[in-house]
């Protein structure tokens, strides 16, 4: 009777810890469009449009356009946009040029104000890059 318990609480135990670890882990809304890019070198490019200009993400075979996004690796989300004077703003204060380049395995430090993906909010387009490593910037 004893290792009935005993295997019953220990599979109830086996069961709920990788409910825990998912818990504290940020959950996208669902409302928020989550769209995945291949694991490949990622190129933006800056283009005219009407009403304004807009922003292209390629990534192998993929093409993502918009005027606004946020980036990041699933957990982390930073803004990447386009700028009407000055080309495409990421991070709200780096200036990238049209043709940057995220290559693939690369790392990018994250500077204060980045959002976790749980702090966006219905509107916002989320587009991970998992090829690319977001990190915290140590002080």
């Amino acid at each position: 009777m004893k290792l009935i318990m005993v295997t019953l609480f220990g599979l109830g135990i086996l069961g709920i810890v990788p409910l825990l670890a998912k818990e504290n882990e940020p959950s996208l809304d669902s409302r928020v469009p989550k769209i995945k890019l291949p694991v490949a070198d990622i190129e933006l490019s800056y283009m005219e449009a009407s009403p304004r200009m807009m922003l292209e993400i390629v990534a192998g075979t993929t093409t993502v356009e918009g005027v606004r996004f946020f980036v990041g690796d699933g957990k982390v989300a930073v803004p990447l946009e386009a700028d009407e004077l000055n080309g495409i703003r990421f991070q709200k204060s780096q200036l990238l040029k049209h043709g940057h380049k995220f290559a693939k395995y690369s790392t990018v430090d994250l500077e204060e104000g980045y959002l976790t993906v749980d702090k966006l909010k219905p509107g916002d387009v989320y587009v991970v890059f998992p090829a690319v490593n977001f990190v915290i910037k140590q002080r």
